[in-house]
């Protein structure tokens, strides 16, 4: 089996392969903060570009480049991207892991490519100890129990027919198992076929998100029967194929047996959310699952807030019947109870909000197009949370204790309708959503730059 040692040992079909993906890929970045660049060589951390352990200088060299003028501002990002190449004999499996950085300029594109770090992981550890209940990977930096990756090499994925722990793995399900995760771990994706029978079960009943799943954790049931193993009868697989059901959902199967995929994601989600509250009412027959969740439905609820409002309803030790598990004008329900529990803590929090912004208000700022001010009382957040469909309520005892402050952004042409919350610690925006929680835009990074570059930071006693 071939060995390299170091990143520039690796073929050239490798590097071309890295080099060709970064270029034409753009989507695929995301943004990092590392403090520090490392030697690809020996993975020594870089003083000015310079590695004092090689003796190497790199501030001019031409695979390896740093912009001059870098800096964190809207137009110029660090971003990170990481890649793992498999490569085997008979009785064991090497994985090399390579990771970029690359700097993004908005105006110029992308910039030349920084190689991170180059380690090796050797998976003997999981070959030699598999009646062990841990995985590792080690290599000789630093050892490493998770490694999360951004892409695998799959065209060294047939490699591993080769190796005595992977003969059995049908490659074309295993290359589908691997291109359906949305974050690789070096561990399910190596580790998990070595060590779990259960693997190559799933593997060949295609159900790849079980697969997945971490099998140091859960274990299915022991017998030969479909019924036995997954503890649903066996005319629910098409639907499980169907959906790529994962465990969670599976568990929601067997409470609730049905094929409808939308019932089943429905109460895989609230029985992940209720935890302790009244789940037992709600739960414990078929009539009460359709109830809630036609409930839900009809009256476009989300989960959280709807596990919320039993929480406020418990703490307030209200007398539940159905009357009130059920309202007719939930938010109004909701909202209500929420209010109750503030003031029931607290009669005084409403003031200190009002009183808060009256300080904070300094901040309020605006362009052409778009204003941000910061938030008025309870009843102002709790709308921007129903607006928004997010728990920027739960935000009122950080904005009491001066730990966060709660800004509404707004275009000025329609300033009542709410459009991105913003959270800001010591004068700088640490979280910006718009709606959903969805990712806001370069023209919104903007203006918020603007906003912090003439924030006022008020001295609280």
């Amino acid at each position: 089996m071939n060995y390299y040692d170091t990143y520039y040992e690796l073929p050239k079909k490798y590097l071309d392969y890295f080099n060709n993906f970064i270029d034409n890929n753009n989507d695929y970045y995301y943004l990092t903060d590392y403090e520090y660049d490392y030697c690809p060589k020996c993975l020594n951390k870089l003083d000015n570009l310079k590695c004092n352990r090689c003796n190497i200088d790199y501030s001019n060299g031409k695979d390896i480049y740093v912009s001059d003028d870098y800096d964190y501002n809207y137009n110029n990002y660090k971003y990170d991207i990481s890649f793992v190449i498999p490569t085997c004999d008979y009785d064991n499996i090497i994985v090399y892991y390579v990771s970029f950085i690359c700097l993004y300029d908005y105006e110029k594109g992308y910039d030349k490519k920084v190689v991170n770090t180059f380690r090796v992981y050797l998976l003997k550890d999981i070959i030699n100890n598999l009646s062990t209940g841990e995985i590792y990977m080690y290599n000789e930096i630093t050892p490493d129990k998770y490694i999360n990756l951004d892409f695998i090499y799959m065209d060294n994925i047939n490699l591993l027919k080769n190796n005595k722990y992977f003969k059995y793995i049908d490659m074309d399900k295993y290359k589908t198992f691997l291109n359906t995760s949305n974050v690789y771990e070096l561990v399910n994706c190596f580790g998990y076929p070595i060590k779990y029978k259960e693997f190559e079960y799933l593997l060949k009943m295609e159900l790849y998100n079980l697969a997945r799943t971490d099998l140091s954790r859960v274990k299915f049931n022991n017998g030969n029967t479909f019924k036995e193993r997954f503890g649903v009868p066996k005319k629910y697989y098409k639907i499980m194929k169907e959906m790529d059901i994962n465990y969670s959902e599976l568990k929601a199967l067997r409470l609730y047996n049905t094929d409808n995929i939308d019932i089943i994601k429905f109460l895989s989600e609230y029985m992940n959310r209720i935890k302790l509250y009244d789940s037992e009412y709600l739960l414990n027959k078929p009539s009460n699952v359709l109830r809630l969740y036609n409930y839900i439905k009809d009256n476009d609820i989300e989960y959280y807030d709807y596990i919320d409002y039993l929480r406020f309803l418990k703490e307030l030790k209200v007398s539940i019947n159905n009357k009130i598990r059920f309202p007719k004008d939930f938010k109004e329900a909701h909202d209500k109870a929420y209010k109750e529990i503030i003031i029931s803590k607290d009669n005084n929090i409403n003031k200190k909000l009002i009183n808060i912004h009256k300080y904070l208000k300094i901040n309020t700022y605006e362009d052409d197009k778009y204003i941000i001010f910061p938030c008025y009382d309870i009843d102002s957040l709790l709308e921007e949370s129903r607006n928004m469909n997010n728990c920027v309520r739960t935000y009122i005892n950080s904005i009491i204790d001066h730990i966060s402050e709660i800004y509404f952004m707004r275009d000025k042409n329609n300033i009542n309708k709410s459009l991105i919350t913003v959270e800001v610690r010591n004068g700088k925006v640490v979280q910006a959503r718009r709606e959903n929680n969805s990712s806001i835009n370069k023209e919104d990074k903007i203006f918020l730059k603007k906003f912090e570059e003439n924030y006022i930071g008020v001295e609280w006693k």
